[in-house]
């Protein structure tokens, strides 16, 4: 039996989960990917061989991480928000799912913040959408809503990052209250 060349299947993964604890305990100041090697178990030409720097590993393991967090389509704009606040406020609970909020939070005030942060704010308007458009089209919301979905979302993540804080549970009834106080902003437009 030949023997395959190269990392096994399951090390990527486990690599980008060991990138975002690094990044969870260090910092950007003392993320390095001599850290993330000791972490994970390889030697650093692993990580060269598939990331050739930093910021590319950063970016593959945001998004393979937070995978499906976003993907949320109940049948109801109510079910699909409490949804998301609950995906989102169960995975900022884990030890990566925190690190890739710091991840997104340290590259705020970056004068030139690196494009995969562009792309974890792609991803979070483009849920917005999606979730607005398919409540537009059952009739849940007006199309005049649609332009406020972006807003409706950043009050979401808000809610549930502030509870989250504050050392505070966000369990099924509390994602629902969120998702109340944001249903509350979009119903003078549903008329």
């Amino acid at each position: 039996m030949a023997r395959s060349i190269g990392r096994p299947r399951g090390d990527d993964e486990h690599i980008l989960e060991a990138a975002l604890l690094e990044y969870g305990a260090h910092g950007a100041s003392g993320f390095t990917l001599n850290g993330v090697a000791r972490r994970a178990g390889v030697g650093k030409s692993a990580l060269y061989l598939r990331w050739p720097d930093k910021d590319s590993l950063l970016a593959d393991a945001v998004a393979t991480r937070s995978a499906g967090i976003e993907a949320v389509d109940s049948g109801s704009l109510r079910e699909d928000l409490t949804t998301l606040a609950t995906n989102l406020a169960t995975y900022w609970r884990e030890p990566a799912g925190w690190a890739t909020l710091r991840i997104t939070v340290d590259q705020v005030g970056a004068a030139e913040p690196p494009a995969f942060h562009q792309h974890v704010i792609d991803g979070h308007r483009t849920t917005a959408r999606s979730i607005v458009e398919r409540a537009v089209a059952r009739g849940e919301l007006t199309a005049h809503a649609q332009g406020h979905g972006p807003l409706a979302l950043q009050l979401l993540y808000g809610g549930v990052l502030m509870r989250l804080l504050s050392r505070e549970p966000v369990d099924r009834a509390c994602a629902e209250q969120i998702v109340d106080g944001v249903l509350a902003t979009l119903a003078p437009i549903t008329d």
